[in-house]
Parts: C-alpha cells; sequence; structure tokens
C-alpha cells in the first residue's frame, strides 16, 4: 500500500482554516486533524509571566508531537491527510510575540531548542506540503467581529500583533525550505470556492516527500516530509 500524504493549512487567526480543512476533508475523502490544542483535556491558554508562557508552549509541543505521530501512523497506512495548521504553532507564534513585545527572547530561544531536539529524534517533521492562507487584515478582522466565541477580542488584538511575524516566516526562506506555499485569499472569498480552488493543487501534492532522510517516528519508517489563542 503506497504512504499517504501529509498537507497542513495554516494562516492567521479568523483567516478561515478549520472551516477550510474540514470542506476539504469532506470533498477529497481525506482524514483531518484538528489544531494540537484543541485535542484532549481543555488547556488555558492564558498567561501572566515569561515562565508560564514556556511552560504553556511546552505543553502545546507535546500536544504537537501526539498529533504529529498520529498523522505519521494515518499516512504509513495509506491514508491522506490534513492538519489544521502545521506542526510548528508553538514557535512562529513565540516568535511574533518576542517581536510584537509580548515575551522575551529567551522564551522563543528554548521553543526553538525543544523544536530542535525533537526533530532530531524523529519525534516531529514537516508535512508534504503546507498552504498558507494569506488573507486581508480586514477581511481577518470582520470574520473575528463576527465569531466573538472563536475569537475573543482581547485575544484576537494579540493575535493580528503576532501575525505579520508569522506571514513573514511563511513566506520567506524559512518557509519555503519547509514546503510552504502562500495563497491569496481575497476579501469575501466562500470556503466552499476556496476549497474547490485547492482541491487540484492538494491532489497534486506528490507523495514522495522533498526531503529524503529517514526517520523512525512512533514504530514506523518514515521519510521527513517537505494555538492559536495565547
Amino acid at each position: 500500500m503506497p504512504a499517504g500524504r501529509i498537507v497542513a493549512i495554516d494562516g492567521p487567526s479568523a483567516s478561515g482554516k478549520t472551516e477550510l480543512v474540514r470542506r476539504l476533508g469532506k470533498i477529497l475523502g481525506w482524514t483531518t486533524l484538528d489544531e494540537a490544542y484543541r485535542s484532549g483535556p481543555a488547556v488555558s491558554l492564558r498567561y501572566r509571566t515569561p515562565t508560564e508562557l514556556a511552560l504553556l508552549e511546552h505543553r502545546l509541543i507535546r500536544r504537537e508531537v501526539a498529533r504529529w505521530k498520529r498523522a505519521v501512523r494515518l499516512a504509513s497506512s495509506g491514508e491522506d491527510v490534513i492538519l489544521d495548521t502545521g506542526p510548528w504553532g508553538p514557535r512562529t507564534y513565540t516568535a511574533g510575540l518576542v517581536v510584537a513585545g509580548f515575551a522575551p527572547k529567551w522564551v522563543l530561544a528554548r521553543v526553538r531548542a525543544e523544536f530542535s531536539r525533537l526533530e532530531r529524534g524523529g519525534q516531529i517533521g514537516w508535512p508534504h506540503r503546507t498552504f498558507y492562507l494569506d488573507v486581508p487584515v480586514r477581511e481577518r478582522d470582520r470574520r473575528a467581529r463576527l465569531d466573538r466565541r472563536g475569537h475573543p477580542a482581547r485575544l484576537y488584538e494579540r493575535h493580528a500583533r503576532v501575525a505579520p511575524t508569522e506571514r513573514s516566516l511563511a513566506s520567506g526562506a524559512w518557509g519555503r525550505r519547509r514546503g510552504i506555499r502562500r495563497i491569496r485569499v481575497g476579501a469575501g472569498t466562500s470556503p466552499e470556492a476556496l476549497a474547490r480552488r485547492l482541491v487540484p493543487r492538494l491532489n497534486a501534492v506528490p507523495r514522495t516527500p522533498r526531503r529524503e532522510r529517514s526517520r523512525r517516528s512512533n514504530g514506523a519508517r518514515w521519510r521527513r516530509p517537505g494555538a492559536r489563542q495565547r
């Protein structure tokens, strides 16, 4: 049985990732995995000090590891998988917090070191391809206002400050090396229309990852491929 593919849909808060993942999964018949922090018991995303933030990011990274291992198991059995956000979310978000002045640099250094250690150990990797939703700021603001429960004002304001750094990382050399492709999404684009637009691109993702270094993850051989409310 040929190995399946792992594809991630990423983007800033209120860009429509979750709804798009659900629609793509329904259209394509692929398995979808929710954002890591939503799996398992509820995790408080509030923190008061840098130390509490570092501990929170550590907990979220452990959930990313668990989700990645599950994705690898599914792909190894031949299923194609769509992730709601990429597995590096804590890293890029923390970078945004530092740039925006919400966190000291040592927290980001600790998060980077943890990701590097996990990657070297084969406990986390990179999807075959990631599609980053580049949605205009006004459109994201409009969506957030319509969904205050999912995007509380206080938290969304922080997300908005972090978003430029996340976009810069996804669009720059760091993102290109990891197979990230930016998708421009116009204001008013419906989730259904965007899903139909992306279906051919997901189907075209090759089954052989860009990077051929083999890793052992969760007891299975795997060739390494290509929370927002804090």
